[in-house]
């Protein structure tokens, strides 16, 4: 299974807010070593200044409550951008 987890960052703070999302990447790195992550972004910014990111997640293996709990921990604390829309999806 693989979380989408996608939000909007005002271009003006983009460049502090993506070292907050890799170190919490990092973090979650720590407590699940098999999880495979990544970070992107719409090539475009829309008509507020705002760019979409997205946070993909693979959980092969991984106990999806105990990770999606450790991820909205970790949010909070790293203070990264609200809301955050998420999305799951299997392979066929």
């Amino acid at each position: 299974m693989i979380l989408f987890v996608y939000y909007k960052v005002d271009a003006s703070v983009s460049d502090t807010t993506l070292p907050r999302i890799k170190h919490m990447q990092a973090q979650l790195a720590q407590s699940f070593p098999s999880l495979m992550a990544r970070l992107m972004k719409r090539p475009e910014i829309d008509a507020e200044g705002r760019a979409t990111w997205m946070e993909t997640y693979e959980l092969q293996n991984l106990d999806e409550t105990l990770f999606k709990s450790k991820l909205d921990a970790l949010v909070a604390y790293n203070d990264l951008p609200v809301p955050r829309k998420n999305e799951y999806f299997v392979n066929l």
